[in-house]
């Protein structure tokens, strides 16, 4: 299923105008070992086509198709999307860009590979590539703008900045090319590199003589790209914009020797293309590319750094990660907070400022009761409540008109025991105790008997 995919991938993009195929064999008895790309078809100076290289593809025939040196090249090289083992390979692909980029035919030698865990079934087919194909685009001339010259202002839905890439600027020193790319509203822009390969030091490949850098519109997303960074071809994504223009800078210091092409083009089918370099940068755009206020979202247009105030729209930006905004004046550059933004920023300060005066209020309030409330404790009089006699209940208050022990007390008075004469005050016949006779000598006069 995957085989038949990328078959198809490749018949979907051969059968556009520009997208080509050539195919090497390298088994059987019509062995082919090199790459012919061409894009030369009794083209005049006006209609020149030149090769741009996309993808490589290897193949292999399982080994029950008996292909050998003999066989012919139906047996050996022939593609079956049912049977062959197919896959994609950067292999030896940037040796085929540095020898066919930007030429209108090349020749480059097709290289074998070994197979490895590349097939779904490997022990099915040989231990190597038996044939290839080669992917490449044949991009016409008049596409192309160069990278450090003025030139005419170019409209399409895709279009190409080259420099030593079909136009040469070797003899550029300690110079800086630029470029200016804008779209319509509400659109984006997507920078892919063709083959970029730039200049750095021969004893030192880590010292870089040649620096490119891809600036949105903003201004506050970009991309800078040295020599360390390699491999840049075959349409490699460099950049997205997330507004409607990008502006491309090419810097050198020594001899400009390094290779830009790159391939500019809308995120959108219907996107239109617009690209201005050198002092064309200047030039104003036409109505459609300078964004007004987005009546829907309520976006303000971007201006860009250049010098004819190209206004770019920020309205599609919602990637949280990217920095707001800025605007482009004639009078400078004011950071790009909203009205929005400053007003809500404002309603906040003061309600936070609201809020402390309430509670320094509250705070001052509660204290002075709490003041107030201690003041009052010693204002106030003490009430001493007196309880009544707890002993009231128990025996009344006569002691002092009946005497301590109570002569008329009846637990003393007319006692019945049966022991006592009651008429002597004696105890009876028979018993221990002795007779007792009752004295008031010594009595109080005012505890005495009636």
């Amino acid at each position: 299923m995957i085989q038949l995919f990328i078959y198809i991938l490749i018949i979907a993009k051969a059968s556009t105008e520009s997208v080509h195929n050539v195919t090497v064999c390298l088994q059987g008895n019509e062995r082919n070992e090199f790459y012919h790309p061409n894009c030369d078809n009794n083209q005049t100076d006006s209609s020149l086509n030149i090769v741009a290289v996309r993808k490589l593809y290897y193949a292999s025939k399982p080994i029950s198709s008996n292909c050998t040196s003999s066989s012919p090249h139906d047996v050996c090289c022939s593609l079956d999307t049912t049977r062959d083992c197919i896959y994609q390979s950067e292999s030896y692909l940037t040796d085929i860009v540095r020898s066919c980029s930007g030429t209108v035919s090349c020749h480059t030698q097709a290289k074998p590979l070994y197979n490895a865990q590349q097939c779904t079934y490997p022990n099915l087919f040989p231990t190597s590539t038996q044939f290839g194909f080669l992917e490449y685009d044949c991009v016409n001339i008049q596409k192309l703008t160069d990278f450090c010259h003025d030139g005419i202002q170019k409209r399409d839905n895709t279009l190409y900045i080259t420099s030593n890439i079909f136009h040469e600027n070797s003899n550029e020193v300690n110079t800086t090319c630029s470029c200016a790319v804008t779209t319509t509203c509400n659109n984006t822009i997507q920078i892919n590199a063709v083959d970029v390969r730039l200049a750095n030091q021969i004893q030192d490949r880590t010292l870089c003589y040649e620096e490119l850098t891809i600036k949105d519109g903003d201004n506050d997303r970009n991309r800078t790209i040295t020599c360390k960074e390699k491999e840049l071809h075959t349409f490699q994504p460099l950049f997205t914009s997330k507004t409607n223009q990008i502006n491309i800078d090419l810097e050198t210091t020594i001899k400009h020797v390094g290779k830009v092409w790159l391939q500019v083009t809308g995120t959108k089918p219907e996107s239109e293309i617009e690209l201005r370099c050198g002092s064309n940068v200047q030039l104003a755009i036409n109505d459609e590319h300078t964004c007004k206020t987005d009546t829907t979202t309520g976006s303000t247009p971007i201006t860009s750094t250049v010098g004819n105030n190209i206004n770019t729209d920020c309205s599609d930006d919602d990637d949280d990660d990217d920095k707001d905004c800025k605007q482009k004046t004639d009078t400078g550059e004011i950071k790009g907070l909203s009205a929005g933004i400053i007003g809500g920023v404002t309603v906040a300060v003061v309600l936070i400022l609201l809020i402390i005066i309430i509670i320094l209020l509250l705070v001052f309030r509660a204290r002075r009761d709490n003041r107030q409330a201690t003041e009052n404790v010693y204002e106030r009089p003490v009430i001493v409540e007196h309880s009544h006699n707890p002993y009231q209940t128990i025996m009344l208050d006569t002691s002092l008109e009946q005497g301590a022990v109570g002569i008329n007390n009846p637990v003393y008075d007319d006692r019945k025991d049966p022991t006592l004469d009651n008429d002597n005050n004696s105890y009876l016949e028979g018993g221990d105790y002795l007779h007792v006779t009752p004295c008031y000598d010594n009595v109080d006069p005012k505890f005495s008997r009636d």
